[in-house]
């Protein structure tokens, strides 16, 4: 996972589209202000929310939260931004399990989200990362879009309630055995496997992978839906390899990889 920055320090440039040396009308170009490279087009209505204003959201919500500010991450080359809070309460355990948790502010200046806030853990046994967007609670880049104090102190509450019932998900897998052959049902699932058409070289060497994730993290947590969880995120955070890697496996192939496997598993859990 990518160490994160204490600030950010380059912002967003607006400048007119041109094309051939003539202006497009209703269109604008994004740049970043320490190197020009342009990071997205949009039309003139989208709102910026600049680099700085994400730093203050991210400031102000460690405020709020009685914590500390632990940080910033760029993803695919800044097209999203993402501010790290260890608020004051930051720990907590499953069985005897130690997690800590971060909020995760984040935004992005391609129009793929506006200003978002999320979980992000840690489980501190073998540092395997797991974060949630919370994804009800997001303020869009509309031209009249304004962050309040109230706002986020309401968004803060909506993330500890959110929170909470992430950590009550953890401890119903904890509670609930899994045996071989739910565990092979859930793999192929996630792994998305066709039994009309015979396994790939790359995707059967994954399932390998895969399957000594499920080995090391089951022996010390149990056969239970817990450690099949844990798997999941062990070979998230430490076999996947993805050239645009963010603190918390927030975006990118392991935060795929993570919500795929969490909505099998819920499933499952209900069944």
């Amino acid at each position: 996972m990518k160490d994160l920055q204490k600030t950010l320090d380059w912002n967003i440039q607006e400048k007119e589209l041109m094309v051939e040396n003539a202006i497009v009308p209703n269109f604008k170009a994004l740049l970043r202000s320490d190197n020009n490279e342009v990071v997205h087009i949009h039309k003139n209505s989208y709102q910026v929310f600049n680099n700085q204003k994400i730093m203050d959201v991210t400031h102000e919500i460690a405020k709020v939260s009685g914590g500390s500010v632990e940080g910033f991450s760029e993803f695919k080359k800044g097209k999203r931004i993402l501010g790290f809070v260890k608020p004051a309460v930051h720990e907590g355990n499953i069985g005897k399990n130690q997690i800590n948790d971060y909020i995760v502010i984040g935004n992005s200046h391609d129009g793929s989200t506006g200003i978002f806030l999320g979980t992000s853990t840690k489980l501190i046994r073998c540092t395997n990362d797991f974060s949630k967007i919370m994804k009800d609670h997001v303020i869009r880049h509309t031209k009249n879009a304004n962050i309040s104090m109230e706002q986020m102190v309401q968004t803060y509450h909506y993330y500890n309630m959110e929170k909470n019932e992430l950590y009550q998900s953890f401890d119903k897998m904890a509670k609930i055995h899994v045996d071989k052959g739910l565990i092979e049902s859930l793999t192929n699932r996630i792994f998305e496997v066709d039994h009309t058409q015979e396994l790939s070289t790359n995707k059967t060497n994954k399932i390998e992978l895969f399957k000594n994730s499920i080995e090391s993290e089951m022996t010390d947590l149990g056969s239970n839906m817990w450690g099949f969880f844990n798997a999941v995120t062990h070979y998230s955070t430490h076999t996947i390899k993805q050239k645009d890697a963010t603190f918390g496996n927030v975006f990118g192939t392991s935060a795929e990889f993570n919500k795929r496997a969490l909505k099998e598993i819920e499933l499952a859990m209900c069944l």
